[in-house]
């Protein structure tokens, strides 16, 4: 329940709500010791090490693990994003064979600009976190749907290749919109 709570907290309340908690054990651990210094039980706690007396490292760990587990959920789904997008790339490659040799070129083609652009521009743009230059849908990616809707199958496995295609077209989409917006979320 506790651990639910804090997961859902931004950063700086986690923070506060560490560093309080790590200041007020060594507020309680200095009154015990300033007010037993009568007390013939208080020279034994000139034997406990100082580090054992600061419990502030182990609740910034705790802070920092919380962190650490965001971040990481944040790259699984990130790459499970980038995993979908490229599947249903492969996936209309795939059934562009089923297509006209013209219609495969051109397909082929547009996959091989829009994964160009992805590494060349997309993934530095969203390094930066440049959503507005992301907002837009990618032109090749679009052309090619475009391209593959407005052709005329003649044959059966044409028009289940057609389907499928774009299909596969559209998932690589909306893959990619999950992943832009994805890196345009903050770690809070």
């Amino acid at each position: 329940m506790l651990r639910q709570w804090i997961e859902a907290q931004s950063t700086p309340i986690i923070a506060l709500v560490i560093f309080g908690l790590s200041y007020l054990g060594t507020a309680v651990i200095f009154v015990l010791v300033t007010s037993a210094a009568p007390h013939r039980w208080a020279r034994d706690f000139k034997f406990i090490p100082p580090v054992a007396l600061t419990p502030l490292v182990i609740l910034l760990a705790v802070l920092l693990g919380f962190l650490a587990s965001r971040v990481w959920a944040n790259f699984d789904r990130a790459a499970g994003y980038v995993s979908q997008e490229a599947g249903a790339l492969h996936q209309t490659l795939l059934m562009a064979q089923a297509l006209p040799p013209d219609i495969q070129t051109r397909l082929r083609n547009a996959i091989s600009a829009h994964v160009k652009a992805v590494e060349e521009e997309e993934w530095p743009a969203m390094a930066r976190q440049q959503q507005a230059n992301l907002a837009r849908s990618p032109r090749v990616l679009t052309e090619a749907a475009v391209m593959v809707l407005e052709f005329t199958p003649s044959r059966a496995g044409e028009q289940v290749a057609q389907r499928r295609a774009v299909a596969a077209l559209e998932q690589a989409l909306e893959a990619r919109r999950s992943r832009i917006m994805l890196s345009g979320e903050l770690i809070d």
